[in-house]
């Protein structure tokens, strides 16, 4: 099988969707799966990898024009994806720019139908009007021309299968348990550890998290908790004014993916009070370490986080809920730590059982072989997800 991958932001800008690219292909390789990557030139303002990481495939990263908020193949390119896509059994590409699935629409037709799954990696609706005009009016309508659709959560999934699509395939990004996983020993440390990894933009909540924080400091239990967050971002200077004033807050910066698994291990608690999220492979990765997860209640962390088992949904934007639970789950470290440790342990085994990514390429290897035989089904869920649950 000849699979070819088109992803519009270069493997160096070094995001979510491209450690799963980077993964996937390695993965499908082992499956005698022939793949090709294509992604633009594009790395936005947030360059996280000086050079293209070793893979056992081959990636062409290709000139693109960003202009307006709109990336678009130089003619050159196009002309290249044409071919590639003409030369492959099967094209799937990410979906996250306007115009982009016009595009490949156009490639369909004009390589005579081969097969294309349209794959959705991004929030459908976010805060930008011009985003979900074109969401609306035009991507909308376009879902049920492609072969397939692959989305990462269930609301998602129940959005694109009342519009028409026909195949819809729910399946998360994978994770190595052998590499996040929990610490060998479980030394009870005198502070409560709580920790933050993610973008430090509007969309990811952190001015959020700074608020709660602020009203946590004026509370007897703050004392006994420390605050880690990593990332970077235009809302940096939120995070660095708060660290000026407030010892037990630290601030790492960007960190480079291989680093993770130990600073989530040294943690108790992960929290994500984002405002939108289409997975949330941090949580994901949090988990599989053994850390219950603060999150809110949007697409993707909904399926991610067990309310309860594997730790606490809160609304977005709401800064109390989130210092109340913070102060929660120290209470349960504190005073039931078996409580705290079951929920660890659960947050371990479903992690372990849903997001691996052993039982994730077979999900993924599925969607490639059912569109390539037209295999007949309206959605197909990964593992334990379920479409229409809260």
């Amino acid at each position: 099988m000849k699979l070819l991958i088109y992803s519009p932001m270069s493997i160096k800008y070094g995001g979510g969707v491209e450690s799963f690219i980077l993964d996937l292909g390695k993965r499908l390789k082992g499956k005698d799966v022939d793949v090709t990557v294509v992604t633009s030139n594009y790395v936005g303002n947030e360059k996280r990898l000086d050079k293209m990481p070793p893979c056992p495939f081959h990636i062409y990263e290709l000139r693109h024009k960003f202009f307006g908020g709109l990336l678009f193949p130089s003619y050159g390119t196009f002309q290249l994806l044409r071919r590639l896509v003409a030369d492959a059994d099967i094209t799937y590409f990410v979906n996250a720019f306007a115009l982009h699935d016009l595009i490949f629409l156009y490639l369909k037709q004009i390589t005579g139908g081969k097969p294309m799954i349209n794959s959705i990696h991004a929030p459908l609706i976010t805060n930008s009007a011009l985003h979900n005009l074109y969401t609306r009016r035009i991507r909308y309508a376009l879902f049920r021309f492609f072969d397939a659709t692959h989305v990462l959560n269930s609301d998602d999934a129940m959005t694109v299968k009342s519009l028409g699509a026909k195949r819809v395939y729910v399946i998360p990004y994978g994770i190595d348990v052998n590499m996040f996983k929990p610490a060998e020993q479980n030394t009870r440390l005198e502070a409560f550890k709580i920790l933050f990894v993610g973008r430090l933009t509007y969309q990811k909540g952190v001015d959020t998290l700074c608020k709660a924080i602020k009203l946590l400091s004026h509370t007897t239990y703050f004392r006994r908790m420390f605050f880690t967050i990593v990332g970077s971002g235009p809302m940096e200077s939120f995070v660095k004014a708060l660290t000026a004033k407030l010892s037990n807050v630290s601030f790492l910066g960007y960190l480079q993916r291989d680093l993770l698994p130990e600073i989530y291990r040294i943690h108790h608690v992960l929290v994500m009070p984002s405002r939108w999220e289409t997975l949330g492979l941090t949580a994901v990765e949090a988990q599989a370490c053994g850390l219950p997860v603060i999150g809110t209640k949007v697409p993707g962390l909904k399926d991610v986080i067990e309310d309860g088992r594997t730790g606490e949904l809160i609304q977005p934007e709401d800064a109390l809920s989130l210092a109340n639970s913070i102060l929660k789950f120290y209470r349960m470290y504190d005073e039931n730590a078996e409580a705290f440790r079951r929920m660890a342990n659960f947050s371990r085994e479903r992690a372990s059982k849903i997001y691996d990514w052993n039982i994730v390429i077979e999900s993924f290897h599925k969607m490639l072989s059912d569109v390539l035989n037209e295999e007949r089904h309206t959605c197909h869920l990964h593992s334990e997800l379920k479409v229409g649950e809260d």
